[in-house]
């Protein structure tokens, strides 16, 4: 039961993390930019009915409980899936439209010693 906890705190974690690009301008298109924002919603979100996953065992009696219960599990895993899937995904898409600074060298690398 800890385990599925910190999970679902690691999941929100890691769904936060992509929220930092919210209002970034970095994005190929307009609607790349709106499935990044409903992947960080639904990233960050998702993993809250996991939780309910804890209370299968006490619905012994309750099959439609039960089954609800189980339902919303699944649902929320492939939501979370396919955000995790986009944010990946997005970031590799996005290497095809970075600016021209992106391939400027750095200058703190001339400060460093080199064979």
């Amino acid at each position: 039961m800890i385990l599925l906890s910190f999970s679902a705190l690691a999941g929100i974690f890691y769904g936060s993390i992509h929220i930092t690009k919210w209002n970034s301008m970095w994005f190929p298109t307009l609607t790349e930019h709106l499935l990044w924002n409903i992947s960080c919603c639904v990233g960050s979100v998702a993993v809250l009915p996991i939780g309910l996953s804890m209370l299968i065992p006490f619905l012994e009696g309750r099959l439609i409980l039960r089954r609800l219960c189980i339902l919303l599990c699944t649902i929320s895993w492939v939501l979370f899936g396919a955000a995790r899937v986009y944010f990946i995904g997005e970031s590799f898409l996005s290497l095809r439209s970075l600016p021209s600074s992106a391939y400027r060298s750095v200058q703190w690398s001339n400060n460093l010693p080199h064979f």
